[in-house]
């Protein structure tokens, strides 16, 4: 009975052994850890600081933004140092002019709606959540608030758009006397005129249609913002003629009336702004009638480009369906915003299939037809009440059992 005490107590003594060594072993690797911690947090701020430097450099040596993996030597040249120039915001000038990494932010945080920290936009935007990555986040969503195209209004590192004041009837472009497409004519005679040049007689195939293609695009995108600025202008006069109190789909009345109020909108031909009114009254949000004239939908691409986005993930992965879209359209689209079009085309299939198969037993479906969800080959289609989301048109296929 002894041995086994004594057994016991050697045990017990060897575990007490063992249990201090980790003890300070763990304090040993708490140190380390608070060192590394801190060698962390200097080459951040140093990263910043030289990011800062060299994209305020570049800045200066020339007024145009600095490529991806540019910024200025010592010389005045420039050099590939990882730094990406982020352009002051200003009036009329859209996100796309950002680079695609700082884009993607602001994306973020204008669908969110809503003041987010800087791992929620990490998690929103699809990259690592890890401390060391949501730091690096932060130094860019710091720059993006530095140069004006976001806030910390709702206090430090909660990151929203800035909110920039309106001034109420703010003056818009009288209708009268002023061609509203002058801007689009004047697109499409330039490009007439340089398709008349000698230079253009020595274009093949391939780059006339290149060409065509692209300045088309543009004149395309013209028309689209000539004909919105259109309607913004006759929405204007016409309620600063009336002015007519508005009543919302809430039941409240909106009697106030400002103009000026702008957003924008993706398109198959690429960024436009829509200028509207909006209809106020304390305590109530805002009321746009244009916006549900246009049938706009709450997120920035149109629901032309969202349809495009599903039937382009539908044929292949996501990365896929970006680069086509990038190519055709140009940069309108972000791949997670592809992604977020794609589930949203996805969100209504249970209704949708609800109503089908309601539709077979009233026999008010045409018989020989059925829907294929698993081989994903329906054509997308939009919504009948504008809802971004798309249905799936039915192809023709054997005829549902009775």
């Amino acid at each position: 009975m002894g041995s086994l005490v004594d057994e016991l107590q050697r045990r017990e003594a060897a575990a007490r052994e063992e249990a201090e060594e980790l003890r300070g072993r763990i304090a040993q690797l708490a140190e380390r850890l608070a060192g590394v911690e801190e060698r962390l947090s200097r080459l951040v701020i140093a990263r910043e600081t030289v990011d800062e430097v060299l994209s305020e450099a570049g800045a200066v040596a020339s007024p145009a933004a600095v490529p991806d993996g540019a910024a200025p030597s010592r010389s005045g040249h420039l050099s590939a140092v990882g730094v990406l120039a982020v352009p002051p915001w200003r009036a009329g000038l859209e996100v796309s002019a950002l680079p695609e990494a700082y884009r993607d932010l602001v994306e973020v945080a204008e669908d969110a709606g809503c003041p987010l920290r800087a791992v929620q936009i990490a998690a929103a935007a699809g990259l690592s959540t890890d401390k060391a990555k949501v730091e690096g986040l932060r130094s860019k969503l710091k720059r993006l608030v530095e140069r004006g195209w976001l806030a910390e209004e709702a206090g430090p590192g909660l990151f929203t758009l800035p909110h920039r004041k309106k001034s109420p009837m703010e003056p818009y472009a009288p209708i009268g006397g002023a061609d509203p497409f002058a801007a689009s004519m004047k697109l499409v005679t330039a490009l007439v005129a340089e398709l008349q040049a000698a230079e253009a007689a020595g274009l093949t195939a391939y780059e006339l249609e290149q060409f065509v293609a692209g300045r088309g695009r543009e004149v395309l995108r013209q028309m689209v913002q000539d004909h919105l600025d259109l309607r913004a202008a006759r929405e204007q006069e016409t309620a600063r003629e009336h002015g007519a109190p508005v009543a919302g789909p809430d039941g409240i009345t909106r009697g106030r009336v400002e103009t000026g109020h702008g957003r924008l909108l993706a398109t198959l031909f690429g960024t436009v702004q829509v200028i509207r009114c909006a209809w106020r009254r304390p305590g109530a949000g805002n009321l746009y009638p244009a916006d549900a004239a246009l049938s706009l939908p709450a997120p920035r691409h149109s629901h032309t480009l969202a349809r495009l986005a599903v039937l382009e993930a539908a044929r292949g992965s996501f990365e896929a369906a970006h680069a086509a879209i990038t190519g055709r359209c140009g940069p309108v689209i972000g791949k997670r915003q592809v992604e977020q079009a794609v589930v949203n085309a996805a969100a209504d299939i249970t209704a949708f299939y609800a109503a089908r198969i309601s539709g077979h037993r009233q026999g008010r479906r045409p018989p020989g037809q059925d829907a294929h969800p698993a081989d994903g080959r329906g054509e997308a289609e939009p919504q009948a009440d504008g809802h971004p989301g798309v249905r799936l048109r039915c192809r023709a296929g054997p005829a549902p059992p009775p």
